[in-house]
Order: C-alpha cells, then sequence, then structure tokens
C-alpha cells in the first residue's frame, strides 16, 4: 500500500510539475508580447506567435494525463481529487492565457508602430500592462506553491485593470475621433486594451481554482468576470 501511494504521489507531482511549466511558458509568452508592443519588435511578436502552438500541445498533453490518471487511480485523499479535477481547467485558462498573448503579437506584426500611433508614454497603458504582467506572475507563483493566500492577491488587482481599461478605451475613442485616419489602427489598440482585461480575469480564475484546491471551497475572485 506504501509503495502504491508513493507511486501514485509521484505521478501527481509529475502531473502538477506539468502545470507549473505550461504556466512558464505562458508567462514568458506574455512578457515578450508586452515588450514587443512597449518597442514595436516584429521579430519577438513573431516568437510569440510560434510559440503558441507548443502552448496548445502542452495543454492537450494535461487535459489527457489528468484523465488517464483519473481513470487508472483511485485517488486516495480529496486533495488528490481536486487536483485531477481542477488540471484541465487551470491548463485551459493558462492556454486562452497564451492566446492573449498571441493577439498582442500580431496587432504588433500589422501595426509595429501601434503605441507610437495612440498611446505613446501613457502612464495608464504601461500602469494597466505592469499589472496584468503582475497577475500572470501571482497566479504563477501561486500555482507553484499552492498557495491560496497569494491568489487572493489578484482580487484587487482585477479591480484597477478594470478601471484602467474603461479609462483607455475612452482615450483611444476620443483620439480616433480627433483624428479619423488613426481608426484602424485605434481599432487594434481597442483589442488589445480588451486582451489585457480579459487576461486579468483569466488570472482571477486561476486564483479561484488554486483556493478550491488547496481549501476546498470555491471563493470568487472576479464576480464580474
Amino acid at each position: 500500500m506504501v509503495m502504491i501511494r508513493a507511486r501514485y504521489q509521484h505521478y501527481l507531482d509529475e502531473l502538477h510539475g506539468d502545470v507549473v511549466r505550461l504556466g512558464e511558458k505562458v508567462h514568458l509568452a506574455w512578457e515578450r508580447a508586452l515588450k514587443s508592443m512597449e518597442t514595436g519588435n516584429v521579430v519577438l511578436a513573431g516568437w510569440v506567435i510560434e510559440n503558441d502552438r507548443e502552448i496548445d500541445e502542452s495543454r492537450r498533453y494535461l487535459e489527457e494525463r489528468a484523465i488517464t490518471l483519473l481513470a487508472t487511480q483511485q485517488p486516495i485523499v480529496g486533495h488528490d481529487l481536486r487536483l485531477l479535477a481542477t488540471v484541465s481547467t487551470l491548463a485551459g485558462e493558462l492556454e486562452r492565457i497564451g492566446d492573449y498573448a498571441r493577439v498582442v503579437a500580431r496587432r504588433v506584426r500589422l501595426h509595429p508602430d501601434l503605441l507610437q500611433r495612440t498611446l505613446a508614454d501613457d502612464p495608464q497603458l504601461v500602469r494597466m500592462a505592469d499589472l496584468v504582467h503582475r497577475m500572470v506572475q501571482i497566479s504563477m507563483d501561486a500555482l507553484l506553491a499552492q498557495n491560496s493566500e497569494l491568489a487572493v492577491q489578484l482580487r484587487e488587482l482585477e479591480n484597477e485593470v478594470d478601471a484602467l481599461r474603461h479609462t483607455l478605451r475612452g482615450k483611444v475613442i476620443e483620439q480616433i475621433r480627433a483624428d479619423p485616419s488613426l481608426l484602424d489602427v485605434g481599432i487594434e489598440m481597442l483589442e488589445i486594451i480588451t486582451v489585457l482585461e480579459r487576461t486579468g480575469d483569466r488570472t482571477t480564475n486561476i486564483g479561484e481554482n488554486i483556493i478550491f484546491l488547496v481549501e476546498g471551497e470555491y471563493k470568487p475572485l472576479n464576480p464580474d468576470g
């Protein structure tokens, strides 16, 4: 019985490690997507776009692995069952964050001077991007440590991201009204602002699942998301 448990625990540890590694890939994709937006670096943007395929494959592997373990192993404690139950959800949320990084990268490749033509040096956009990057990092740290207290920190950050989205959308719309030639690039910028906000939403979803994994109960971090 001890050997069976040890082997099963090894499988669970591997699964958790695979989720964390997927998170690291997603975090790197977001770092490079934001850097490409800031600098107009189309090579960096291209890396993010190409790397998305690997993120998708990692998600599929995790889902298949979790299903296999659930079907062939009998979870012994509640935490084990919760881990297997949440792996697919976590993998899906991480993959969607990777998709959002790809969206930003594609916009940059289409309009390398996107930021410069709309919200150049706008401190609120810089703040929003920094907040979202921080939220991705916190969600990854919470996942690695299985730390629900870290996950709860995402709630306050998400509230600020929501407020910044509203403000920045208003600024872009005003710029388009003042200069209709900015319509196309302005629409792309509105998409990026929306994607930043949605990425924050996804990190709170991850946080909620980490809380469920650790504490065994669901606590909403973003009731409106």
